[in-house]
């Protein structure tokens, strides 16, 4: 029979915590109730399932093809590069 026990105890020469679940032989279950070492172990019930919070994001189908500009409309990248300004107050930038 499955117990728990209430204290620190030994069983079959292992060590079982506090509040631990353990298997006894029958005989045993009454003298460990008895003595206040032990109580009968009860399942707890398990979880409900709890609903998703957000959607799903929708992906592309695989056999759809993806054409390179609708990626380039979304990450467009500059053709030439933005002249960098100095971060020093007293430098200026020559022209």
């Amino acid at each position: 029979m499955k117990l728990m026990a209430r204290k620190y105890l030994r069983y079959a020469g292992k060590p079982v915590q506090k509040g631990a679940a353990f298997e006894s032989k029958p005989a045993d279950v009454r003298l460990l109730k008895a003595l206040g070492w032990a109580e009968t172990y009860v399942e707890p019930p398990k979880p409900k399932p709890v609903p998703a919070a957000f959607k799903p994001i929708p992906t592309i189908a695989p056999d759809v093809p993806v054409s390179s500009s609708v990626v380039m409309a979304d990450h467009e990248v500059p053709s030439t590069p933005t002249k960098r300004g100095y971060r020093r107050r007293d430098m200026t930038a020559d022209e």
